[in-house]
């Protein structure tokens, strides 16, 4: 009576959503419109990139990475080469200050001098590459957000689908099992009845012998189901 509830269900198709390119357009525009943080950075993204990953997400990322860690070695550059050229300023002012009276430092100030200009145009060379890099970051994390953004957009109208035929399901379920309740309800009422009514006619003793009947008539009306079940199969399989 409750197969209904146990035969295997068909798992809801999956339709592969397109995105036309005048959408495409409007996602890349909002997502092009606002100042993207480094997503790899956030750790969020390590759940969202399970449900979403593919080789060509892990290309992009790895490339975000290439440029991150880059960039981050040229700051850190920066800060040592600032470093060395306050020492450098500091030294040239104390041998300004010492020369009058010790003129054989001019050889110690022309060297401080040298390294000064070496430093300087050194750090003139990492801050033009590190704006290089900003926005070589900018961009390798910009192809990343709109790749996954574009990706999880038909996703999720695939989820959506999905989730609204399961939905329908429960629902046909649902009622299926409110109507069995009640029609479960109704034959036990209508069985405690009769066997009421027949124990009073007939007595306790003959109602165990007829029930005693109906169980054997019940098992080889079973027996028989399942030889004839077993027999069909085997022509099933012979064809």
């Amino acid at each position: 009576m409750f197969k209904i509830f146990f035969k295997k269900k068909n798992t809801p198709e999956k339709i592969a959503f397109t995105v036309d390119q005048d959408e495409l357009d409007k996602i890349n525009a909002v997502v092009e419109h606002e100042s993207m943080p480094i997503i790899i950075l956030d750790n969020n993204w390590y759940v969202v990139k399970q449900i979403i990953a593919d080789k060509e997400i892990d290309k992009l990322e790895k490339i975000v990475h290439t440029a991150l860690k880059k960039q981050g070695q040229v700051n850190t550059d920066l800060i040592e080469y600032g470093k060395i050229k306050q020492v450098l300023l500091d030294k040239i002012l104390r041998i300004s200050e010492q020369i009058h009276s010790n003129p054989e430092l001019i050889k110690d100030l022309d060297q401080a001098s040298d390294a000064l200009v070496k430093a300087s145009e050194h750090l003139i060379s990492l801050e033009q590459e590190v704006i290089g890099l900003d926005d070589k970051l900018e961009k390798a994390n910009l192809d990343l957000v709109k790749y996954i953004v574009n990706k999880s957009y038909g996703l999720m109208s695939n989820q959506k689908y999905i989730r609204e035929t399961l939905e329908k399901e429960i629902d046909e379920l649902r009622s299926a099992m409110l109507e069995k309740t009640a029609q479960k309800k109704s034959i036990g009422i209508e069985y405690s009845i009769l066997y009421n009514y027949f124990h009073n006619l007939i007595g306790h003793q003959y109602v165990n012998k007829l029930d005693n009947i109906i169980d054997e008539i019940e098992e080889n009306k079973e027996k028989d189901d399942k030889e004839e079940k077993e027999k069909e199969e085997e022509g099933t399989k012979d064809d």
